[in-house]
């Protein structure tokens, strides 16, 4: 959280952004400092200001009363995105950094109506904290350790990279997909699109002598073009690590009303977000790989080697965790409602604890002119 901080002031400054850090600091522990107090906060910057947003425990015991689960991480970014000032507001964790390039381009290149993605790379653990900021991106750049792409996450093995679910590329699709990938998919799906009107056009002929062959061969062309196409749309979502990096003009966010929240681990919850917002007609876009997230491999978060035991330790705790199945067929209602020109939000009018009075701190004292209650200010990320 310190490199965090201080990479971003480090940033604001050098990169001439107006930049306001939101940390909320949701349910924070009686027998530990608050942030205020447990972070060095940089001075001398113009262009950087951090406040902190509180949610107590007594707001906390409302959604978890048994104690089962310390943080919902949705609802503390929702908090943070409704308090947000900025004409912009970035969605992320504590235990990033980002690149020079990706501030460039958050300078000067955002659109609204648009939902930014982009690709997360772990860097090792061992990242050094005492490096100067220049010399801690170029470790960050040379020891990445996982790609998490949208088409996929990828592990480093010695000097190859891999996909880190093997067991699918030894199945049939597994093979087909890796063949996709030398040919490229659109073209194979418009061509078995166009296969497949020919075959329907000549299984409607009479007395061919293939005609009971052909519909079977139709429902696999078929099969195989609307399974591409679908692969297409969801890799143009970019859901792998989508809690990372998800940034939205503020306008946005107040429609699509945040992320759902829903009292359960927030796995897969990012990503109905981008579901909600592909269902509601914004525009996509993911960014180039050196406009990257670099995430911190600090251990207890998800990984795909240690997703089995996270996953056993909700269970033991009887902690709530999305499935793929209740995702798409989420997804599937989402696209049902929008269809029928029906709203697509899951949160009400008071989300992101729009009715709750919290506590708030600014480490630094204010030096940029906050505009009034409500409004957003155009300087401002």
């Amino acid at each position: 959280m310190q490199l965090f901080v201080d990479g971003l002031a480090i940033q604001a400054s050098r990169h001439r952004v107006a930049l306001e850090l939101v940390l909320v600091e949701w349910n924070p522990p009686a027998d530990h400092p608050p942030l205020r107090e447990a972070l060095r906060w940089p001075t001398g910057n113009g262009f950087f200001e951090p406040r902190i947003v509180t949610v107590p425990r007594a707001i906390h015991a409302r959604f978890d009363p048994g104690g089962v689960l310390p943080l919902f991480q949705m609802l503390a970014k929702n908090a943070g995105i409704r308090r947000a000032r900025g004409r912009f507001v970035l969605a992320t964790n504590v235990d990033v950094l980002f690149p020079d390039e990706l501030l460039r381009f958050l300078r000067d290149d955002l659109c609204e109506g648009v939902l930014y993605r982009n690709d997360r790379l772990d860097v090792l653990r061992e990242i050094p904290e005492a490096l100067p900021f220049d010399e801690l991106m170029e470790f960050c750049r040379t020891h990445v350790v996982r790609r998490h792409r949208a088409d996929g996450t990828y592990v480093l093995h010695g000097s190859r990279w891999a996909r880190a679910d093997p067991e699918v590329e030894s199945t049939t699709w597994g093979r087909v997909r890796r063949w996709l990938g030398r040919q490229g998919e659109a073209p194979v799906a418009a061509a078995a699109a166009a296969t497949a009107a020919t075959l329907r056009g000549l299984a409607g002929l009479r007395g061919s002598s293939e005609e009971r062959s052909l519909p079977g061969a139709v429902w696999s062309l078929q099969t195989l073009a609307d399974r591409l196409a679908s692969r297409r749309r969801l890799r143009r979502l970019h859901r792998n690590g989508a809690g990372d990096f998800t940034l939205l003009d503020r306008e946005a966010w107040f429609r699509l009303r945040g992320y759902p929240e829903w009292k359960m681990f927030s796995w897969h919850l990012d990503s109905v977000l981008l579901f909600q917002a592909d269902a509601s007609g914004v525009a996509f876009r993911t960014l180039q790989e050196s406009q990257c997230t670099y995430h911190v491999d600090h251990g207890g978060g998800w990984t795909p080697e240690d997703q089995a035991r996270l996953f056993s330790r909700l269970a033991q705790r009887g902690i709530r965790v999305l499935s793929d199945q209740e995702l798409f067929a989420l997804r599937a209602e989402m696209e049902e409602k929008r269809r029928h020109r029906e709203s697509v939000v899951h949160n009400g009018e008071d989300w992101g604890l729009a009715g709750e009075e919290l506590p708030e701190s600014q480490p630094l004292a204010p030096r940029l002119h906050p505009p009034a209650p409500g409004q957003a200010d155009p300087r401002w990320l």
